[in-house]
């Protein structure tokens, strides 16, 4: 016999569908910031230093700020798609 699941436990698995693809994204995107940061902030500062301590302490935090600054959009972009996808559904003849 067919049973017909509840709207709130699609929309609650459709959630978790769209936060944990948004999740791989963004800190795939951290991931190359801090990478690319670090790398770039290493060489300019810290390669050709006498003394590379500081600068490369420095190298390694500085990049953490934008690399942080992706994940204040996690929820509002959870949200939109969330919205553009159940508008999907809604528009779509079923």
């Amino acid at each position: 016999m067919y049973q017909h699941t509840s709207p709130s436990l699609d929309r609650d698995d459709l959630k978790r569908r769209v936060a944990h693809e948004l999740f791989q994204r963004l800190a795939f995107t951290s991931f190359v910031i801090w990478t690319g940061g670090c790398l770039i902030i290493f060489i300019l500062f810290a390669a050709n230093n006498p003394r590379p301590i500081f600068p490369a302490m420095l190298s390694m935090m500085v990049p953490l700020i934008p690399a942080a600054l992706v994940w204040v959009v996690y929820r509002p972009l959870i949200a939109w798609r969330m919205a553009r996808h159940l508008q999907a559904d809604s528009a779509s003849p079923s």
